[in-house]
């Protein structure tokens, strides 16, 4: 009875050491990506401040009634074109971080739903009820679409009100 208490005790040990040391490399792996982004961020910060402050003394320093430019020369300058490259698709299944990347190809994938799509009668895939990546865009959708609808509303209610008060100024002042 003992033996099989230690053996239980060990085996717990085990698995947890075994847990310790995987949750350990994960952490280290996400802080480790993240002392990446924060690295890239800051010389991004310096590197705007830097040129912030180029402008600001190029701007102490001119005066503005030795350099006067005619209209001709504003209108042949060439375009202001932005050289930095704008982060988009942040979500993306390829942009994830390195840990998050290997857990999620350790989990199981879902099952095979979507054999069932052509016999609904709704026309819904049938993952989507399992599993639905665009679920909290299209929540996030609605929500924005619903507040432009009840503003569009409010402001109908305003008008109408608005032309009321008007007409029964109107209608007073002719009787």
């Amino acid at each position: 009875m003992l033996r099989i208490i230690l053996m239980k005790i060990m085996c717990f040990f085990f698995c947890f050491g075994v847990f310790f040391v995987c949750s350990g490399k994960y952490a280290e792996d996400l802080f480790g990506e993240l002392f990446n982004e924060a690295h890239t961020f800051s010389f991004r910060v310096n590197s705007l401040q830097e040129r912030v402050d180029r402008l600001s003394i190029s701007v102490t320093q001119l005066d503005p009634k030795e350099e006067e430019l005619s209209l001709q020369d504003i209108t042949m300058r060439k375009a202001f074109r932005s050289s930095t490259v704008q982060d988009q698709q942040l979500f993306e299944r390829q942009s994830l971080p390195v840990p998050m990347q290997e857990t999620y190809e350790l989990c199981e994938q879902p099952p095979p739903l979507n054999i069932l799509t052509p016999y609904r009668d709704d026309g819904k895939e049938g993952l989507k009820f399992y599993t639905n990546p665009s679920y909290f865009f299209d929540l996030w959708r609605e929500k924005m679409l619903q507040d432009t609808e009840d503003k569009r509303k409010e402001r109908r209610k305003q008008k109408v009100r608005w032309a009321g008060l008007h007409n029964r100024g109107v209608w007073l002042i002719c009787k």
